[in-house]
């Protein structure tokens, strides 16, 4: 069997956000804008909590690395949100058994499916590129993370990652008088396939044989670690952020390399060979 070539994303920005049931009330009444153009608020109405935690995070992202302007309509949208829409089918679930079909939306179930948050970011910023659900489940986060650098191909232009979970699981309405209090997590990463002058570098991200990597200093952890979401947010918030890896199993692993140390010694042989498409995305970035 062939060796496992390199698969590299370059991180251009990031944003990370908490919410508290109170504070992500408040946050979700407040009018979303993209550049400076306000989004219609009507279609907010029957959108998941995770999925507007989503778009919140990547216009934060976009907007914190001064990128509102940059040229995202190719990009592709990947999201990973845990168990979505479980609490928030309950109560239409709950009209459906006492007023039948005519006491239920019919918006509720496309709202709160896999896909919907990347569907709903692409839909309301106008994005083009590849549009992906993945994951869904305790550990979607590694999934989501596996999907966006399995993407990323010489021809794209670029991938947002958004991962949602909350913590602990929130309950139905309904039970909330015995619930745990949660919290919404929620992480957006823009990364690409190749670096570009025209946008920043913050590290990279990498999957590799388990044999290549020789640096023991690297703590290892799982990609189907279920609180991968708040490392990875709490992991690029270090701004003395080391190398970290994650295993995948069967020999492969994932590694993080912050842009001081993916410059020099953790460079990838191929990034310095001609890929296709390569030279021409080089020319528009210097155009």
């Amino acid at each position: 069997m062939d060796a496992l070539a390199p698969t590299a994303a370059y991180l251009v920005c990031h944003h990370a956000a908490t919410f508290t049931p109170d504070e992500f009330a408040g946050w979700r009444k407040t009018p979303f804008t993209w550049r400076e153009q306000p989004l219609p608020t009507s279609q907010f109405k029957h959108a998941d909590d995770q999925t507007v935690a989503s778009l919140g995070v990547v216009i934060a992202a976009a907007r914190a690395a001064g990128l509102e302007e940059h040229d995202f309509s190719q990009w592709g949208v990947i999201g990973a949100p845990r168990f979505i829409g479980r609490a928030g089918l309950d109560p239409h679930i709950r009209k459906f058994l006492t007023e039948g079909p005519w006491g239920a939306t019919p918006h509720a179930i496309p709202h709160r499916c896999l896909h919907s948050p990347s569907g709903f970011i692409s839909q309301m910023l106008g994005w083009h590129g590849l549009n992906i659900g993945a994951g869904g489940g305790l550990a979607g986060a590694g999934d989501g993370l596996l999907a966006a650098l399995a993407a990323m191909t010489p021809d794209q232009a670029g991938v947002w990652l958004v991962l949602t979970a909350f913590d602990p699981e929130r309950l139905p309405d309904t039970v909330a008088a015995s619930a745990p209090p949660w919290k919404l997590h929620a992480l957006a990463l823009a990364l690409t396939p190749t670096r570009s002058a025209a946008l920043p570098h913050l590290g990279r991200f990498e999957v590799l044989p388990a044999a290549a990597v020789t640096d023991q200093a690297s703590p290892f952890g799982s990609i189907e670690e279920p609180l991968l979401l708040s490392e990875l947010a709490a992991l690029l918030a270090d701004p003395a952020q080391p190398v970290r890896c994650w295993s995948m199993g069967h020999g492969c692993v994932v590694r993080w390399s912050p842009a001081a140390r993916s410059d020099s010694r953790h460079d990838l042989p191929h990034e310095t060979q001609a890929r296709p498409g390569r030279a021409a995305r080089g020319k528009e970035a210097h155009a």
